[in-house]
């Protein structure tokens, strides 16, 4: 599948840069060794009160649930049955961090 991204100027600069970075060889090299793993490359974001894209903040995670996505905090409580799905990484701790998890109670 061949996507033409059309990034317009009033896109977040930071999302702007993640979309566009995807058409970089060293990207789709990391894309291609990451596949073998069973894994891909995912865009952490929220959404602004008008629909559009935001960077994720990194007190939030996104969260699935019964099949819908939410936003909470990283210490909320209903991340305790969960498993992460996504991760990014940490430069203030040095490891890799959750972005996103789903419920795993509700995904037998």
């Amino acid at each position: 599948m061949n996507t033409q991204l059309n990034v317009s100027a009033s896109v977040h600069p930071d999302i702007k840069q993640a979309l566009e970075s995807v058409k970089l060889a060293e990207v789709q090299e990391l894309i291609r060794k990451i596949s073998s793993y069973g894994l891909a490359v995912a865009l952490p974001h929220s959404h602004a009160p008008n629909g559009s894209f935001l960077p994720l903040p990194e007190d939030k995670v996104q969260f699935e649930s019964k099949l819908k996505i939410s936003f909470v905090d990283l210490n909320a409580k209903e991340l305790e049955n969960s498993i992460p799905v996504m991760w990014r990484w940490n430069d203030e701790v040095e490891s890799v961090a959750s972005c996103a998890l789903c419920d795993f109670y509700a995904h037998p």
